[in-house]
């Protein structure tokens, strides 16, 4: 089994998320008050590089994000 050192060799500078700009566009549970639930694209802050401007290669991503 690999090191978990081996797993992912980040940081990197470019995220795969958000390109970079921390938001990234996902589908979120919408809810109206009247008619059937559906879901929307809506804008979140990027939880792979979290305004870090990286992401991690892993087939799994590590979790914590790196520091």
């Amino acid at each position: 089994m690999a090191e978990p050192e081996d797993d992912c060799p980040g940081p990197h500078h470019q995220c795969q998320a958000c390109t970079g700009q921390r938001v990234e566009f996902r589908e979120t549970l919408y809810v109206p008050a009247s008619g059937p639930v559906h879901g929307v694209a809506a804008p979140h802050r990027c939880w792979h590089c979290k305004g870090r401007g990286y992401y991690c290669t892993s087939e799994v991503r590590c979790t914590p994000p790196h520091e």
